[in-house]
């Protein structure tokens, strides 16, 4: 009974708003439409039918031709042939065409494609190469300080598990580090020792040190300048050499 009464209600309130019965199925119908995909290898050899309901995308097979192979399918739209996505939607019947290029490739092409491969490869190894040596820019040498005899100070860098190649050991009696000196030592050894020697008797002395990478494209086979990655500087140590 409570049905009866929900109908004779939805039919008081369509002609009241002038809308009919008809109109509404019809538009339910339509969003439910089967909509046919037609999928040719050539302009008059049918491969393939696909129906489906309310739009839907490419999902055809793959086919094969003697001799060739498949790219892609084609449709029209706007008037001119372009080349659908499997992300497309057809709210309509459409028809597509098969695009093939020649199974044979020339030696020369072959070989061009191999190179073109191996030149990628030979970049992409430099691309990881080069940022696993930019990591040592955020790293930070651990060192300490001791006066030695002779006007001399010893340096002795900790061991790191960072990759480098040396380190720049800068020294100054100012510090700010002004007029400071630099003294360059290459080693990729896990612990260093370096000693300065011509130091000033009685003066004090700043020293902070930090480590570096060469990037070399070379290594790669790849055209490029060297580039040189540099770690933070180690915490400034002080040392006054014995009078």
């Amino acid at each position: 009974m409570k049905v009866f009464k929900y109908l004779i209600l939805c039919v008081c309130t369509a002609v009241l708003l002038n809308t009919s019965v008809t109109a509404c199925a019809q538009e339910n119908s339509d969003n439910h439409k089967i909509v046919t995909l037609t999928f040719y290898t050539d302009e008059n050899t049918l491969f393939e039918t696909i129906y489906c309901e309310g739009g839907c995308g490419i999902t055809s097979h793959i086919p094969e031709k003697k001799g060739y192979r498949f790219l892609y399918w084609r449709y029209e739209k706007d008037g001119e042939m372009v080349i659908a996505s499997r992300t497309d939607v057809f709210l309509e019947d459409t028809s597509f065409y098969a695009c093939w290029e020649p199974a044979g490739i020339p030696a020369d092409v072959v070989q061009n494609t191999k190179d073109s491969q191996k030149e990628i490869k030979q970049k992409q190894k430099m691309r990881a190469a080069r940022i696993k040596a930019g990591i040592i820019r955020r790293k930070k040498p651990v060192i300490s300080v001791k006066s030695a005899k002779n006007n001399a100070a010893n340096i002795i860098i900790k061991a790191s598990k960072f990759e480098k190649d040396g380190y720049e050991i800068r020294y100054s009696t100012s510090k700010s580090f002004k007029k400071a000196k630099t003294v360059t030592v290459e080693s990729a050894k896990k612990k260093l020792s370096k000693k300065i020697k011509n130091l000033k008797k009685g003066k004090t002395y700043y020293i902070r040190v930090r480590a570096y990478k060469i990037f070399d494209p070379a290594a790669y086979e790849i055209a490029g300048e060297k580039e040189t990655f540099y770690s933070k500087w180690s915490k400034v140590k002080k040392v006054t050499v014995s009078k």
